[in-house]
């Protein structure tokens, strides 16, 4: 049984991997190339519930947070106010009904993307376990990437965000050095047993409430490696935007979920939806009681509006409960096949999904720029300034981000997989 459990999984990510890596050949009705020392795949060899959108689901999944993400950034730096979350020390403007929609929408982004990186480090591991036979390369993996991920951190993004004008360097704990942080910690807690990996991640997940509120102090007037672990805190320099324990827990629910990924059940549709169900009722019973681990909903205005005002620095529970539904919901869509990945709007998201890091950084070059240029246009009606400037940066990357995938299949395992 356990050998034909790991014969399953093997065949599944191998052909997860080589389809995300050859989806171009694919569609040229073109046989992906061998590679040396791995057998050829045959289609005997996977499951026969392995098809093609089964597999650049998640591809297209990681390109939808991307695309959310541009949505966000792209209002910032054309001057829309989308927000729609609230952080801990700042003063919060709503920019109407419409605007606070798109903001709802987009804070999907992060909790999806921690997520689903999760998951990709499970298929990682699972594809080098049977590829090299060993744990090694997918722990050097996460212990490179994670450098390359605080070198953009440090070098590059703080260029991205600062003003045209007065440039003055600084660099905050954001998004990137968070992720890097759990890289490194998951390429520890990966060897834990599986039950004891997803309680803890479990406990997390709902105990960050009480260590935030618990153990702060401890850590609140301490140095960055002190104060990166919990609050939210843009009041001291560096910045902490994303504290690891408020996000890694998505990340080692994912990777649980990613080491399963072969089992029929997490590939049905209806098993992500009632996910999501799950994770909307708990949103709804944390909001409703305006008690535990919702650190924004009592600041908002009195009414039904109120449950949708959340926390994102720190990260609320209902915050993290309402986005994870609502990207559960997502995924069950694409596993459904309904979205064609091989053309139209999902084909975009699986060519943004293929090379996240690279439209990450490139997302914010092309905004500010293309954002600061659309200052001038339709200066009297913002929403059409704001769906131009997102419409064309989304077309100035496509062609880009396909033509870096490309690179990156011809230099296969090379350095650019860090990237």
């Amino acid at each position: 049984m356990g050998r034909e459990r790991r014969r399953l999984a093997h065949a599944f990510v191998l052909r997860a991997t080589l389809m995300a890596q050859h989806s171009t050949a694919a569609r040229d009705h073109r046989e992906p190339e061998h590679v040396p020392g791995r057998p050829a795949a045959t289609p005997a060899a996977a499951p026969s519930t392995a098809r093609p959108h089964r597999v650049l689901a998640l591809d297209a999944a990681r390109g939808l947070a991307v695309a959310l993400m541009a949505l966000d950034h792209s209002a910032f730096f054309t001057r829309i106010n989308v927000v729609a979350e609230r952080y801990a020390g700042r003063p919060t403007a709503m920019g109407g009904p419409a605007y606070e929609i798109i903001g709802l929408l987009t804070n999907v982004a992060a909790p999806m993307f921690w997520l689903l990186s999760g998951i990709s480090i499970a298929l990682l591991a699972e594809h080098n376990r049977w590829r090299f036979g060993s744990e090694w390369p997918t722990t050097r993996f996460l212990l490179v990437r994670a450098a390359v991920l605080v070198a953009i951190e440090i070098t590059v993004m703080p260029l991205l965000w600062a003003r045209v004008h007065h440039f003055k360097y600084g660099y905050d704990f954001e998004l990137l050095s968070a992720l890097a942080v759990s890289m490194v910690l998951m390429s520890a807690l990966r060897f834990l047993p599986p039950l004891v990996l997803v309680s803890s991640m479990l406990a997390l997940f709902a105990g960050y409430p009480w260590l935030l509120a618990n153990a702060h102090g401890a850590l609140a007037h301490g140095g960055l490696g002190a104060r990166m672990w919990l609050a939210y805190d843009m009041r001291h320099s560096p910045g902490v935007a994303f504290p690891v324990l408020g996000w890694i827990a998505p990340m080692g629910i994912g990777y649980a979920l990613g080491r399963n990924l072969w089992r029929p059940v997490l590939r049905r549709p209806l098993t992500w939806a009632a996910m999501g169900v799950v994770s909307l009722l708990t949103w709804l019973a944390l909001g409703l009681d305006l008690g535990y681990g919702t650190f924004a909903t009592r600041l908002a205005p009195h009414g039904g509006g109120a449950l949708f005002i959340m926390s994102k620095g720190p990260p609320g529970l209902d915050f993290m409960a309402f986005n994870l539904g609502l990207a559960a919901f997502a995924l069950a869509l694409l596993w459904s096949g309904k979205v064609p990945l091989d053309r139209g709007p999902g084909r975009w998201l699986v060519v943004f999904g293929q090379a996240p890091l690279f439209v990450y950084v490139l997302h914010l070059a092309v905004y500010k720029v293309i954002g600061r240029a659309g200052l001038h246009l339709a200066p009297r009606h913002d929403a059409l300034r704001y769906a131009l400037v997102w419409i064309a940066g989304m077309a100035i990357m496509f062609p880009l981000a396909r033509g870096y995938r490309l690179l990156k299949e011809r230099a296969g395992f090379g350095a650019l997989r860090y990237l």
